[in-house]
């Protein structure tokens, strides 16, 4: 009788289990069709701005640029910026200014689908644009 008893409930944890899997795959399934049918999956771009010694710079403002669209954001308390959903593309611009620091200039910035692009800068005191590293203005 124990016997049986414990053939019924291994038997029984056995179709939970396989309950189980069945839902998961099939919710699997259903968010792999709606990614399908969405598109790319968007990305990130994210990252903090700091001054030379470091320290967080709040209310800096941030812009995102890509042919005709443009989006921006002000970094928080803790100079942290982040432009979620983001298409993917090779081509952003990345434009930081604050009054009283030298505006930055990041180009060619990579979207990757569903990753994070993490950008941490450093603004220096100053008015002039400075271009990324070993990138040039655009004209100049």
């Amino acid at each position: 009788m124990a016997r049986e008893g414990l053939g019924r409930r291994i038997l029984s944890a056995g179709m939970m289990a396989a309950a189980i899997c069945l839902a998961r795959a099939s919710a699997q399934t259903a968010r792999s069709e709606a990614d399908r049918l969405a598109g790319p999956s968007p990305g990130t771009v994210t990252g903090r701005v700091m001054n030379s010694r470091g320290e967080a710079l709040p209310r800096v403002r941030v812009t995102l640029r890509r042919g005709e669209g443009s989006w921006s954001a002000e970094t928080d308390g803790e100079g942290a910026y982040c432009f979620c959903r983001v298409s993917p593309a090779r081509d952003y611009t990345l434009r930081v200014e604050k009054e009283g620091f030298a505006s930055m200039l990041v180009m060619d910035v990579v979207v990757g689908r569903g990753k994070v692009a993490v950008h941490n800068l450093i603004l220096r005191p100053g008015e002039e644009i400075l271009p990324s590293a070993g990138k040039e203005e655009p004209g100049g």
